[in-house]
């Protein structure tokens, strides 16, 4: 994919994703300045992610969750766990705001040992590997040398991954950013949950029903929303929200097309697990799980 037309379709991301819903328009100057900067990040990661299946067609979204939004701080680094599987080619590609320009991903066991890193942090991180055994794994992406923090973004793709269609990428983006602007009708001071290896926004494919979680969440004694949008086709789809133990906290289910959003007062102390399951689509659609808190926790 030419390097022209793969920013041209990074910005395209970007503007759909959450410029729109963060009130960026001549006649809306309350800008949500969270959702303009995660969008860039999200918008860098998902361009080139979409560049990266242009060029390889083995490639496709990894079946977990395949996306990871969150807050860097400057010279710190935020660490998703994730499942990969022997022998199987993946590609980690990360993206930061515009404030940022020495993204850097690594892939890290889980007593912390490097596997792989990239030797060029740049505007957009890129890394393959491939594991030598089934398990868990950390995926990294860091700032080393940056003065100031910033939005990142971490797209998960796969060889024989799920591909979903750049139609599909956009009417998701659509349907979160009408989500996300209800929202902040509702309660405007809302900011992305974000803390130390925590995550604001994740994603994952809506094909075939699968079940895809993220454990060990911290949160922080407030009350959170969770929200799961996707493009129209997709239905099925239910979130919960657990304890460490497993048991259901809260749960929305979809109606039709629906977005499934419910607020939960988190404890201070507590460990959560969030879980998606039942989302289906042919062809094959995307959501955005989005984990948002009052501004200032």
């Amino acid at each position: 994919m030419p390097v022209r037309r793969a920013r041209r379709t990074l910005a395209m991301i970007g503007l759909t994703l959450f410029l729109a819903v963060s009130g960026a328009s001549a006649q809306n100057q309350d800008k949500w300045l969270a959702g303009v900067y995660m969008g860039q990040a999200v918008g860098g990661a998902l361009g080139a992610a979409i560049g990266a299946m242009q060029e390889a067609s083995d490639l496709g979204f990894h079946s977990g969750i395949s996306l990871f939004g969150t807050y860097v701080e400057q010279e710190e680094a935020a660490l998703a766990p994730i499942g990969l599987e022997k022998g199987v080619d993946y590609l980690f590609l990360g993206a930061c705001d515009e404030d940022a320009s020495d993204v850097r991903i690594r892939v890290l066991d889980t007593d912390d040992a490097e596997l792989a890193a990239e030797d060029e942090p740049g505007q957009v991180g890129a890394l393959a590997f491939t594991p030598e055994s089934d398990g868990d794994y950390v995926v990294e992406i860091g700032l080393p040398d940056a003065k100031s923090p910033a939005f990142c973004a971490i797209v998960v793709l796969a060889a024989g991954g799920v591909r979903v269609s750049q139609d599909a990428l956009f009417a998701t983006a659509d349907a979160f950013s009408e989500y996300a602007e209800g929202v902040r009708k509702e309660v405007p001071d809302l900011a992305f949950h974000s803390g130390e290896n925590e995550w604001g926004l994740l994603g994952a494919v809506a094909s075939e029903g699968e079940m895809v979680g993220l454990a060990g969440l911290s949160y922080n004694g407030t009350t959170h929303r969770f929200g799961a949008a996707a493009g129209k086709g997709v239905t099925g789809v239910k979130v919960s929200l657990t304890d460490a133990d497993g048991n259901v906290l809260e749960q929305a289910e979809q109606e039709g097309e629906a977005v499934v959003a419910f607020a939960y007062d988190t404890e201070e102390d507590g460990e959560y697990q969030l879980i998606l399951e039942g989302a289906t689509a042919d062809p094959p659609g995307f959501l955005f799980i989005s984990i948002l808190e009052p501004k200032g926790n």
